[in-house]
């Protein structure tokens, strides 16, 4: 597997959030990643705030995009290294 290049990378990233392809942005995630926010416990009943599996990933962003339907990112700053 080939490491991209950060501000590529970035910039998709971003052109999948505000598109809202969930499918574009869980191609970057194992089917068992382990994802943790502060946020699932209140969106997603009985989370404890980690999210494990894809479809659970698939899940909670759902919800989040339902709940929040105009979201939308901007690039401030990517690092690397």
């Amino acid at each position: 597997m080939s490491i991209p290049e950060p501000l590529e990378f970035a910039r998709h990233w971003l052109a999948a959030w505000n598109a809202h392809d969930l499918e574009a942005l869980l191609g970057h995630f194992a089917d068992d990643v382990v994802f943790t926010s502060p946020i699932a416990a209140q969106l997603l009943d009985g989370s404890d705030g980690v999210i494990r599996g894809k479809e659970a990933l698939r899940a909670y962003w759902t919800e989040g995009l339902r709940r929040i339907p105009d979201l939308r990112f901007e690039i401030v700053g990517v690092y690397a290294e």
